[in-house]
């Protein structure tokens, strides 16, 4: 009845509203949400708010609507009965310019449906925050477009809650309406339309995925469903620290009923169940654990928080219930408190500190989580620590006095890591004679109460003691620890230092009072202060090996004694008792006096009183001088078989005792004992070696000095026999010899040597074996000798050793006393020449005997060499390129190396069969002879002159010597091997001149070698001479122009048909016309009028080299002349050359021109 009243009151209510708004902003109130409304915008409508983007809004329909509460909301106008473009703006402010947001169109999957063209132009808000207050909703359209709309707001669907089952087999989501997969509000949600995400956190499950969904009673879902059932596996077990995430797979996965999206950012997170039982997961101490210190509390900590089973906290009202502490040991339970500030770490604090050296036990039982995970019943077990210090509880000593008894109140060691039995290091003793015997003990041993070794932990121990001398019975000790750190108990608590024994007093024993030796050592009796036993029960006489003698030398003779046996002072066997030992002795040698002995029990239980009472070892008879039964004796310091002794060497005899005569007991005098002593050399038999004696010192040294010094490697022989007694009257019959060698003391020398005969090498012979170490081994190398060399004005002025052999060209292994030096030069030696071998400084050269060569002794001295150089020519006055003229004599002297015995030679021509010549006699002054070769020579000839045996002053020789020399060609005046116009010009200018001659020749002989039968008249002869030899030259040596370079200025030609004229200046003096042609069919003349006064030209034409040529001359007042070049019409080309010279010899004009049947350019 409430209810219809409340909605007729609401709805009155907001039909007032409408009708008495009378704002110009507002056209409709909305009161509650959803809010749906249909309505038409139409030019009627007011255009009351602005848009500020440019969306040339126009008339428009305003929502107010007043929010007391923040809301996420939607507006929403996409219908079937929208039909125009809408847009959207929500203000905060009547009339306000300003939005809080603007929207257009809305999204093409949203807005499926809407009337207008797309549908999506349609608007929608699809979210949007709004504070509490009051909000105006505007509806206008796009570009002022009117229709009809339905406009649709409410608030955005959202995710209110979540549940999980107690098995994590699912998940349920609690949304704020039903739900849908689509825009439309159709159609089931499906897995795919979520996404989970999983946060292990601290927890062990590793992974969440879902399965399926359904509705909450397991049925498929159909659409609508404000519900939903996530069915989820789970890897791994869930403690409920894990999480998990559920949303929308995106903004426009899942839909309300009025096609809003549920936003990604609604999100839902759960937490997994709790699967896991609660652990202990650490204790302190832990389990196990020993040397717990008695004042420790005990901490538990758990997987996670606990309880009792009855759900309720633990603490100290019901913890006993849960966690029993118990003494082991005892069975006791211990009182204590508990405290706890998360349920989860527990602290129990014992009421009274823990019992020493205990086991104590905890018991836990009847927890669980607040899950109702039931605990698992666990325990715990721990030793706490032993604090409190081994004592000492009680001791005795010894009947025997052999050790002390020690008893502690548990068991002890070395260290505190329970590790090593006691040392002796570790006790201390305070001993007081208190006026006995004994002044002194010390532990010499700890043992346990078997005489094992301690190894720690013993109860009782023995310390064995070492008395100083046996005791009277009024001495005592009293033995402590050494300090706090010396001896521990098994927890490592160190015993007090002021923790003691009690006063042990030591047990009377028996003393040794006397001695007597007899005079020959052979016994010594030995008095006790009471009968002696060999055991405690006195059952038993000592023993000979319960008796020490030790025996000091002291460099006596006596190096050893044993006990021969022990009797009575009578002889007889003891039977125990006797006060009074005889100890029979055996030395190895002879005493000599020096010695003593000391005798003393063999050990610490050997020998015992009457009350059995054991003779300590340290008890001793003192120091017993043995009597002197050695004859005296003596030693040389020169062996038998001795080598390598000093040359200087004093033969020295020494003695223990002074030297008596045995005969009439006075010492012995020097001559007295010379005439016992013998040295000769090599042997017994050999010759006196002079000496003197000396007798010094006390024990005495004989020494035999030699008179000179001993000979090198000489064997020496020396005895000495005498009888001598020493002061005592001990006599012995002493000999003594040795044969001995001394001493190589002589430096290796080279003794003689031999050069051989080609100078090869230079054998050294020396005077013993030698090597390169100082200790008889390696060899001599070449870097030990230096080589110097005075060629005394010879070619041979180097000289070094190419290797150093045996005389037999093996190989050096050392220990040779000849050696082969190897030599080579770089130059034959002549015999002039000398060479000297030295040592190096310090040279590593030696003898067997470690002697060293000396570095100023040579090897060999100067030596000259010997002449190996065969006879030669070394010089000639006329070298090899120059001419042997050809119209006078041409005299060549040759210079030879050395003297000449014997010599031969010829002189021969390539051309003429004889030559003449003649020769002076050798002159010895520089070993030269002449040979002067006479005309007539052929011209362009080689003569040879050829000493084909030549002998030096020693015998060597050699054979043929040649020297060649070419003759001139006849005409080559300037002898540059051509005959050119320069010759020609040299020929008409001297015309005349008789030195200049060249004919006439001789009938029988031929170009080129013609051969000059002159006459002493100028004339045709000697033009047609030089004709021959010119035509010969240009015939063989001609060729074709290839000098291109141009001097002067062109020459003047003029060109008539198939002429050309050459014009030769006034200023030429000589020169030549040479016409190259490519085709030799088509010759090419050169004409020159003949020769006139003053001048020569002469012509020649080589078809087959294809040129022609033409040279002169001219003297006199010259003119410009003529020579004329004639070519077939048919000569296509041709290359025309010319070299003029004037006067002075120089080139003026030289050209080459290259003619192609037309005119020359000029």
């Amino acid at each position: 009845m409430i209810r219809l009243i409340l909605f007729i009151i609401i709805s009155l209510l907001i039909q007032e509203l409408r009708a008495q708004d009378s704002r110009p902003c507002v056209d409709s109130v909305i009161v509650s949400l959803p809010f749906f409304h249909e309505s038409e915008l139409d030019e009627s409508m007011g255009d009351d708010w602005e848009f500020e983007n440019e969306w040339n809004d126009g008339v428009d329909f305003a929502y107010e609507i007043t929010l007391l509460d923040t809301k996420n909301i939607y507006v929403d106008t996409c219908d079937p009965i929208t039909d125009f473009d809408t847009i959207l703006s929500i203000k905060d402010a009547c009339g306000n310019t300003v939005s809080l947001t603007e929207f257009d169109d809305g999204t093409q999957d949203f807005c499926p449906e809407a009337s207008v063209e797309p549908p999506y132009f349609a608007s929608i808000i699809d979210s949007f925050r709004l504070d509490p207050g009051t909000y105006y909703i505007v509806v206008d359209g796009y570009g002022g477009n009117l229709g009809n709309y339905k406009l649709a707001m409410g608030t955005l669907p959202e995710i209110i809650g979540s549940t999980i089952a107690s098995d994590d087999s699912y998940l349920e989501l609690y949304f704020s309406e039903g739900m849908y997969t689509d825009a439309t509000g159709n159609g089931a949600m499906v897995v795919s339309d979520f996404e989970l995400t999983f946060n292990q956190g601290a927890g062990t499950a590793t992974d969440v995925t879902i399965d399926y969904i359904s509705s909450v009673s397991g049925n498929p879902l159909v659409g609508g469903e404000d519900t939903v059932r996530f069915y989820i596996n789970v890897e791994g077990e869930s403690t409920g620290l894990e999480q998990v995430t559920i949303q929308a797979f995106d903004n426009a996965s899942i839909f309300n009923s009025f096609g809003i999206g549920l936003l990604r950012s609604a999100s839902r997170t759960q937490n997994l169940s709790d699967q896991l039982i609660p652990v202990l997961v650490s204790t302190n101490p832990v389990d196990g654990a020993t040397e717990i210190s008695t004042f420790t509390n005990i901490e538990l900590e758990f997987s996670e928080p606990v309880q009792n089973n009855s759900g309720l906290e633990i603490n100290n009202a019901n913890a006993t219930s849960s966690i029993l502490l118990l003494n082991t040991d005892t069975e006791q339970e211990i009182d204590y408190s508990i405290t706890s500030e998360n349920n989860v770490n527990f602290t129990i604090d014992p009421d009274n500190d823990l019992p020493d050296y205990a086991y104590i036990n905890l018991i836990i039982s009847n927890i669980q989580d607040t899950n109702g995970n039931i605990f698992v019943d666990d325990s715990i077990q721990f030793r706490t620590a032993d604090e409190s210090p081994p004592l000492i509880q009680s001791s005795n000593m010894a009947s025997t006095n052999q050790y002390v008894s020690i008893t502690f109140s548990e068991g002890v060691y070395s260290t505190a890591s329970e590790l090593g039995g006691l040392e002796t290091a570790d006790l201390e003793y305070e001993f007081d004679p208190d006026g006995g015997n004994c002044i002194s003990l010390s532990i010499v041993e700890l043992t346990n109460p078997t005489g094992a070794p301690l190894t720690g932990g013993e109860t009782t121990i023995h310390a064995f003691l070492q008395l100083g001398s046996a005791p009277s019975g009024s001495e005592y000790v009293i033995f402590s620890p050494v300090n706090g750190s010396s001896i521990y108990d098994l927890a490592g608590n160190g015993m007090f230092p002021n923790n003691e024994t009690d006063t042990l007093l030591l047990n009377g024993s028996a003393q040794i009072i006397g001695n007597v030796l007899d005079d020959d050592n052979s016994f010594v009796d030995i008095i006790f202060s009471d009968g002696i036993y060999g055991n405690a029960f006195q059952s038993e006489s000592i023993g000979a090996t319960d008796l020490q003698v030790l025996l000091e030398t002291n460099g006596g003779n006596a190096t050893a004694v044993d006990v021969i046996s022990l009797t009575s002072i009578l002889g007889n066997s003891l039977g125990g008792g006797e006060d009074t030992i005889r100890i029979n002795l055996s030395f190895n040698n002879l005493p000599s006096g020096l010695e003593n002995i000391i005798i003393n029990p063999a050990g610490e239980d050997r020998i015992y009183t009457s009350s059995g009472v054991l003779i300590p070892q340290s008890e001793t008879t003192g120091q017993i001088i043995l009597n002197d039964q050695l004859p005296p004796s003596g030693d040389s310091n020169t062996e038998d078989g001795a080598v390598n002794v000093d040359q200087d060497n004093v033969i020295s005899l020494t003695f223990t005792d002074s030297l008596y005569n045995p005969e009439t007991g006075e010492l012995y005098t020097i001559p007295e004992l010379g005439e016992y002593i013998i040295l000769r050399s090599p042997d017994a038999d050999g010759e006196d070696i002079t000496f003197t004696l000396s007798l010094f010192g006390e024990p005495p040294v004989l020494s035999i000095i030699p008179q000179d010094n001993f000979e090198s490697e000489a064997d020496i022989f020396f005895s000495f026999s005498a009888d001598i007694a020493d002061s005592n009257g001990n006599s012995i019959q002493f000999n003594f010899e040795a044969l001995f060698t001394i001493e190589d003391y002589i430096i290796p020398f080279v003794e003689s040597l031999e050069l051989d005969m080609n100078n090869a090498f230079v054998d050294l012979y020396f005077n013993d074996q030698i090597y390169g170490d100082d200790d008889a081994t390696g060899i001599i190398e070449i870097a030990d000798i230096i080589v110097s060399i005075n060629p005394n004005g010879s070619q041979a002025d180097s000289c070094w050793i190419t290797s150093l052999t045996k005389i037999d060209n093996n190989f050096l292994i050392g220990g040779e006393s000849s050696i082969r030096v190897n030599l080579d030069y770089n130059y034959t030696p002549n015999g002039n020449e000398t060479i000297i071998l030295d040592p190096i400084d310090n040279i590593s050269l030696f003898d067997d005997a470690a002697n060293q060569y000396s570095t100023d002794s040579s090897f060999t001295g100067l030596l000259n060499l010997n002449d190996n150089l065969p006879p030669s020519i070394t010089n000639v006055s006329l070298s090899l390129d120059s001419w042997v003229l050809l119209m006078q004599d041409n005299p060549i002297k040759f210079y030879f190396n050395e003297q000449i015995k014997d010599m031969a030679f010829t002189v021969t021509s390539s051309v003429l069969d004889e030559i003449n010549f003649s020769s002076t006699p050798f002159d010895i002054l520089d070993s030269s002879i002449v040979c002067t070769l006479k005309p007539e020579f052929a011209s362009h000839d080689s003569i040879t002159v050829n000493f084909s045996y030549l002998e030096d002053n020693s015998g060597n020789n050699n054979v043929d010597i040649a020297f060649t020399y070419k003759t001139p060609m006849l005409g080559d005046y300037d002898l540059d091997s051509a005959i050119t116009y320069y010759d020609l010009d040299t020929l008409f200018n001297n015309w005349g001149d008789l030195d200049y001659q060249l004919g006439p020749v001789k009938e029988n002989s031929s170009v080129p070698h013609l051969v000059s039968e002159l006459d002493s008249v100028f004339d045709l002869d000697d033009g047609m001479a030089f004709m021959q030899m010119w035509s010969w030259y240009q015939q063989q040596y001609g060729e074709i122009i290839k000098d291109t370079s141009m001097v002067g200025r062109p020459v003047e030609m003029n060109r008539f048909g198939n002429q050309i004229d050459i014009i030769i200046s006034d200023t030429i003096t000589s020169g030549q016309v040479k016409v190259i042609f490519f085709d030799q069919t088509q010759a090419i003349n050169i004409i020159k009028t003949p020769s006139g006064v003053g001048e020569m030209f002469l012509a020649k034409h080589f078809p087959h080299k294809g040129f022609s040529i033409i040279e002169f001359t001219r003297k006199g007042i010259l003119s410009r002349d003529t020579i004329n070049l004639i070519f077939n019409e048919d000569a296509l080309e041709f290359d025309l050359f010319y070299e003029f010279v004037d006067g002075n010899n120089d080139i003026v004009q030289r050209r080459i021109f290259n003619f192609e049947n037309r005119i020359v350019p000029m």
